[in-house]
């Protein structure tokens, strides 16, 4: 635990009933504070008060919330400014990640691809191969999708592929087209078709 933390450049708490009922995330979360890194708390329920042993180490900071699934794309974007602004994170044009072809034509071996170029864990890009999403699927999956049953994902890891994928769509569709030099119809797919078990993201 302490390792995960002197080895990191800032800690993200994201705050639920059972992180704030854990005495290893206080903890931990209490250690970042005394090794003064910076902290940056999400709140991923509309129910819990950041007050007990979070109110002092949150103190004074801005507080993420990610449990309104209508605007976590602007709420993903304006963490990721801040972390460019804390020197966490580099700034980079989100259009430029992907493999150089329209979304929605790639295979689900060129989405795992694109998914490892945006810099996603591991184990979700796992998951994304478990439940064969293709480019059509990817172009068409909802965050709501997401942090569902069938890939269970963190709100942060789901609003930051809905926002990268949109970003990638919207450029390439908005040129693309086909051999005969008519428009890209975009996909029409539905998103985890196969139902593999998803894995947690970490």
């Amino acid at each position: 635990m302490t390792e995960n933390v002197d080895n990191s450049s800032a800690v993200l708490l994201c705050v639920t009933k059972a992180y704030k009922d854990s005495l290893n995330c206080n903890r931990e979360a209490s250690y970042a504070d005394s090794r003064r890194k910076i902290i940056i708390p999400l709140k991923l329920d509309r129910n819990i008060e950041l007050d007990g042993w979070l109110e002092s180490i949150v103190e004074g900071k801005r507080c993420y919330e990610f449990y309104d699934s209508k605007s976590v794309k602007e709420t993903v974007s304006e963490l990721d400014k801040e972390l460019i602004s804390l020197g966490v994170q580099k700034n980079r044009d989100i259009s430029s990640a992907n493999i150089g072809q329209p979304l929605d034509t790639l295979r689900v071996d060129e989405v795992c691809s694109w998914l490892k170029g945006i810099e996603i864990d591991s184990a979700i890009i796992e998951t994304f191969r478990e439940n064969c999403v293709s480019g059509d699927d990817l172009t068409q999956i909802t965050y709501d999708e997401l942090i569902g049953e069938d890939f269970e994902l963190r709100p942060l890891d789901a609003g930051k592929i809905i926002k990268k994928r949109d970003a990638c769509f919207n450029a390439t569709q908005s040129n693309a087209v086909t051999p005969d030099g008519r428009p890209l119809r975009a996909g029409t797919g539905r998103a985890g078709a196969s139902k593999g078990k998803s894995a947690q993201a970490i």
